[in-house]
């Protein structure tokens, strides 16, 4: 720029308007450079600007607080803390005049670590900011949650608003925490394993749906011993959608425990009869229409006896359609026998 160090004039080079060469400079006692902006409508007005040996323009102006971060442009889409823990997601609290102390923190996060922290604003009891305090001006160091910010003046009657980048999971947490392990880019709905004990909710409450060991949904009726009310493809559904396993053996007379077979066109129960030797036993399958209050017999393959009457051991079936039952189960009536065991497995289609 040394052809520049030179006097400039006006249009018609009669009047000076800035004397911008160096020697002068010197004379005057400033080393900076200067820098002439020319303005008004014809070119006379001159105003200097100092610069320094790179060309950055010099200021007498002294700049003080944070020009780079305000209360509009905190990112508040991490986790926030307030004194109090009110509309929070945990709370802060007076430790030290340089110390504030983060508690009742989310389920997902184990401690508040200085890399956490965006920014801290210091609120005073009339509830004037009195100061914001960011990573960039001012040094933050975090121990078990206990921030410490170098030059702060904390008191103790001061509320404290803590902004963090800690992403909240995307996954609803309602009587459950966030899946760990999920995929990033994976939506997830939250829910409780079939062996929680239901829980009742208020007109409004977010609340987690129910869901089996294999996260299928499952409904208010379900049954888990023979899979009634489960929500799964029925489009695959043909011959037996459960098998809940053999009943309890019956060795004297009595009702074997229900099975729900809501729902279902056909129902059943094959019946094993062992050790019979030479005698009888008498069995009959009952239906309940109440919910398994009520029961009357079903009367499948029976005379008016009001049973089915076996005379040797053997695998035999009984089965029937639904007309509107909700339950079943199988009666041992009576034994000529005491030494018979009947075992039945219960069953029901679509």
């Amino acid at each position: 720029m040394g052809d520049l160090e030179r006097t400039i004039y006006d249009a018609d080079g009669t009047a000076l308007i800035a004397n911008n060469d160096q020697a002068a400079k010197e004379a005057a006692g400033r080393g900076e450079g200067e820098m002439i902006l020319i303005g008004g409508t014809d070119g006379t007005s001159a105003l200097p600007l100092l610069t320094d040996a790179t060309g950055k323009l010099l200021s007498t102006a002294t700049l003080s607080g944070d020009i780079n971060v305000d209360s509009s442009s905190v990112d508040t889409g991490g986790y926030i803390g307030k004194t109090g823990g009110t509309n929070a997601d945990f709370t802060i609290t007076y430790t030290a005049p340089t110390q504030i102390t983060c508690s009742a923190l989310p389920t997902d996060v184990a401690s508040i670590e200085a890399d956490d922290i965006v920014s801290i604003d210091q609120i005073a009891l009339g509830g004037l900011v009195t100061n914001t305090y960011t990573r960039d001006d001012v040094a933050i160091t975090a121990a078990a949650s206990v921030l410490t910010v170098v030059g702060a003046t904390f008191a103790v009657n001061d509320t404290f608003v803590v902004y963090t980048n800690i992403a909240k999971p995307s996954t609803i947490e309602s009587e459950g925490t966030p899946d760990a392990v999920a995929a990033a880019k994976v939506s997830q709905m939250g829910g409780i394993a079939e062996s929680a004990v239901p829980t009742a909710v208020a007109d409004g409450d977010a609340v987690a749906l129910w869901l089996d060991t294999y996260g299928r949904q499952i409904l208010a009726a379900y049954d888990a011993a023979q899979g009634v009310d489960l929500v799964q493809d029925t489009s695959a559904v043909t011959g037996v959608p459960f098998q809940p396993g053999a009943w309890t053996a019956l060795a004297a007379v009595g009702a074997t425990a229900p099975v729900n077979i809501t729902g279902y066109k056909n129902f059943g129960v094959t019946i094993v009869i062992a050790t019979i030797t030479g005698a009888t036993t008498d069995e009959r399958l009952e239906v309940s229409r109440d919910g398994g209050t009520t029961y009357v017999n079903a009367n499948l393959d029976q005379g008016p006896t009001g049973y089915t009457r076996y005379t040797a051991n053997g695998n035999y079936t009984l089965e029937g359609t639904n007309r509107g039952y909700t339950h079943m189960r199988l009666y041992h009536v009576a034994e000529a026998d005491a030494a018979v065991t009947v075992t039945g497995t219960p069953f029901a289609s679509n």
